[in-house]
């Protein structure tokens, strides 16, 4: 009797041992995988493979650079952590509209704090936003869902 209750105790402490190990897992995982927030389901992508330094010292997913000059519109795409364009070139004080649409299968966000634009982007959404680029250097732009992702750029004169 001794000795079945010995393989009793050893046994109850082992589905213990093997019910804390395992707790816990699924959760972390899909909070890694998705973020939090008002993010969509999905997997992110992580920075990729190819970054720029933006003027702030920041990395930013690199995904082209457009010469604005001149222009009234750039076609602007949000996608899966990174901002195609990544960098707007323009002349300062040039207003211009991005003409942005979100591709990625996540919300996305364009924020451009010095003039105070906050914008989110659900899936397939297409919106319209006024910027103007400095009077010299560079501003940056982030989304505020992945910027920890890179998911970043800049509008910056040329």
């Amino acid at each position: 009797m001794a000795r079945y209750a010995r393989l009793l105790s050893i046994f109850s402490v082992l589905v213990l041992l093997l019910a804390g190990c395992g707790g816990g897992g699924d959760d972390e995982a899909t909070e890694s995988q998705t973020g939090t927030g008002t993010e969509a389901a999905g997997t992110p992508t992580p920075i990729a493979e190819e970054t720029i330094g933006l003027t702030n010292g920041e990395q930013a997913n690199a995904h082209g650079e457009v010469d604005a000059s001149g222009e009234d519109t750039v076609e602007f795409e949000l996608d899966d952590n990174y901002f195609e364009p990544t960098v707007i070139l323009g002349t300062a004080g040039q207003e211009i509209t991005l003409e942005a649409f979100n591709e990625g299968g996540n919300i996305h966000n364009f924020s451009l704090t010095d003039q105070q634009i906050d914008q989110d982007f659900r899936e397939d959404s297409e919106e319209e936003i006024e910027v103007s680029f400095p009077d010299s250097g560079a501003l940056t732009f982030f989304c505020k869902y992945h910027a920890e992702l890179g998911m970043r750029g800049e509008l910056r004169v040329a």
